[in-house]
């Protein structure tokens, strides 16, 4: 699967995705050689505030969902 380099790039300078993986729909679909139209990215070692600060940098980050744990950006 290509990572597309603007996710590459929030990836490479973000911290607390530091140790992050790709899941969910994305994974599925590259399996399946279909288009990728977008990326879930679970992430570890870090706590809502902190992830939502270090991404708010590249845009929007927006806590969706704390009971399942979900910042969208």
């Amino acid at each position: 699967m290509r990572i597309p380099e603007e996710l590459q790039q929030i990836i490479d300078t973000t911290p607390a995705l530091a140790g992050c993986y790709l899941v969910g729909g994305c994974v599925r679909d590259a399996i399946f050689g279909l288009p990728v139209s977008d990326f879930d990215i679970e992430v570890y070692d870090t706590d809502f505030d902190t992830l939502q600060a270090q991404l708010s940098k590249h845009g929007k980050a927006s806590l969706v969902g704390r009971s399942f744990g979900t910042v969208k950006l």
